[in-house]
């Protein structure tokens, strides 16, 4: 055999085993996925009045300082880009 052969023989079998391990795969990820099960179980509420308002208590001494968006400075209006002087 020549180098050619070998080498064709070699890139088959090796796509063949890829292909049958992706296959392999597969199928079991597919009856994995099948066997899982929901159960109806009693879930608990969850109270979540103590955290609302721990939230407007720490939301409540926050100060709005700026509006959006920000207004361009008018001092700064006129001057050169310094960057732009390459």
């Amino acid at each position: 055999m020549n180098k050619k052969s070998m080498g064709l023989i070699a890139s088959l079998v090796f796509a063949l085993v890829a292909a049958g391990s992706f296959y392999w795969l597969w199928t079991i990820s597919k009856t994995e996925a099948s066997t899982i099960s929901t159960s109806t179980a009693d879930y608990t509420v969850v109270e979540i009045e103590s955290v609302k308002k721990e939230a407007v208590s720490i939301l409540s001494g926050l100060v709005n300082k700026s509006s959006l968006p920000i207004d361009v400075p008018t001092e700064k209006m006129g001057r050169t880009n310094p960057f732009s002087d390459y």
